[in-house]
């Protein structure tokens, strides 16, 4: 059984072709919005059970009888929008819910759609109340799919190759989401989404603008083969505390600003940090960026914090948009003491950067390092991003310029865990006589993916 759309004009023409066999016309009521009938009655079956059960009791309808769901394939634009009443929606059989398809059902809690894989623009947008959705075959979402649906709680679209824009914007109760295969995010697809606290999109290759702007309990999110960020994708992810980004190449204008608690940021491959990309991340202690060749306009400014800044690129100099990207940053003030708000570059191209005229304002925190190994310390509970020079001991990480040594232990010797975020690689054990060498030869497998 299939619906159409038809406009309002039709109307008057379709009620009066809707009478029994009696000769009595049905009571038909058509909400604010709502203009579809069924097409089975321009083919001499509107006088079917279905089709006089749906018009008389649309207004007040909570489900919709197993009888009449399971012979629905097809749900059509606007089918059960505003239905104010109905509470649950059950079809087994349904394979497409169409645009508006269930858009502003303010009292629908839950809904189960085995079979469907194709759910268009604003399908339940403005479903405030729902609660749980099963749509295990889902391999494609329109536009706002879910908008406004403020009490979702979590779903599962597995399948789905990429998640459109708006797609779950302002779900505010979301916390869990399983879209293991899907490939893209586009614009705003999570926005505002306050309770969304982890997410592993271990596919994605692309985040659209906004994508995740505002969940602000976002704490960690793992994207190992997303090579492009979009403007102001994790705005105000205000507890989104470390982001490693090994293949990702393109990053937008404020792709983390107001950030406050992001403390490290390890973006392998980009080639640019662009305008406030980190401004106002107060709270950022290390950046690193060994391919970055740009840096724009107020992109660390108000990084209160900044303690390192490594652009490590052997093959070009960095050049800058102004002197105000470092705006109110230790980098710029002098009162800071040692290394502290030091920008590293190659020893090789030390002197060449203190001599370029983009740099001279900050010539005096630029440092020369050699080759650089990255790793994380924890101690089960906190953990730490370091860089040491390859070939450097341990006895040489505490008295380096990078200040490396583990906040766990009060001595060089004390035991800790070396993990690149994923999997343990040292448990427990003394760093007083390892070298960066050592730790680089015994397991490497690991330890490449945070160079």
């Amino acid at each position: 059984m299939a619906l159409y759309y038809v406009d309002e004009n039709q109307l008057s023409e379709i009620a009066s072709a809707m009478e029994t066999k009696e000769g009595k016309s049905l009571n038909i009521s058509y909400p604010k919005g709502f203009i579809n009938t069924i097409k089975n009655l321009y083919q001499e079956e509107y006088g079917s059970d279905m089709a006089r059960w749906y018009f008389e009791n649309r207004d007040t309808l909570t489900s919709v009888p197993s009888s009449y769901a399971q012979e629905i394939e097809s749900i059509y634009s606007r089918q059960f929008q505003d239905c104010k009443t109905l509470e649950t929606a059950v079809f087994p059989e349904c394979s497409i819910i169409g645009t508006y398809g269930f858009a502003g059902c303010s009292s629908l809690i839950s809904a189960d759609f085995p079979a469907c894989k194709i759910i268009s623009a604003s399908a339940f947008s403005g479903c405030r109340n729902l609660q749980e959705i099963r749509i295990p075959e889902c391999l494609q979402m329109s536009d706002s799919a879910f908008y406004y649906c403020t009490n979702l709680q979590q779903i599962d679209i597995s399948k789905a190759a990429m998640i459109p824009s708006n797609a779950f914007a302002y779900c505010s109760m979301l916390s869990l989401v399983n879209a293991s295969f899907c490939t893209n995010i586009y614009n705003s697809a999570f926005y505002r989404c306050v309770k969304l606290d982890n997410c592993q999109f271990t596919n994605c290759r692309t985040i659209g603008n906004f994508a995740f702007a505002q969940c602000s309990v976002l704490t960690d999110i793992s994207l190992p083969y997303c090579n492009s960020i979009g403007g102001r994708a994790f705005m105000s992810c205000e507890n989104l505390m470390s982001i490693t980004l090994p293949v990702a190449k393109t990053i937008g204008d404020g792709a983390f600003q107001w950030c406050s608690n992001l403390k490290y940021a390890c973006l392998s491959l980009a080639q640019s940090a662009p305008a406030y990309c980190f401004a106002s991340c107060s709270n950022l202690s290390m950046v690193y960026l060994p391919e970055c060749s740009y840096i724009g306009s107020n992109a660390f400014s108000y990084c209160t914090n900044l303690e390192a800044l490594f652009l490590t690129n052997t093959s070009e100099y960095v050049s800058l948009y102004n002197y105000a990207l470092f705006s109110y940053t230790p980098i710029v003030k002098s009162s800071y003491l040692g290394h502290y708000g030091s920008i590293f570059v190659p020893s090789s191209m030390l002197a060449s950067y203190k001599s370029l005229m983009s740099w001279s304002v900050h010539k005096n925190r630029l440092v020369g390092v050699g080759s650089l190994f990255l790793f994380y310390i924890t101690d089960g509970l906190n953990e730490n991003v370091y860089a040491a020079e390859v070939g450097a001991t341990w006895g040489q990480w505490i008295n380096s310029p990078l200040n490396i040594r583990s906040l766990y232990s009060s001595t060089s010797t004390g035991n800790i865990c070396l993990t690149d975020g994923t999997a343990t690689i040292f448990d427990a054990m003394s760093l007083s006589n390892v070298s960066v060498n050592d730790l680089i030869s015994s397991d490497t497998t690991y330890l490449a993916a945070l160079h």
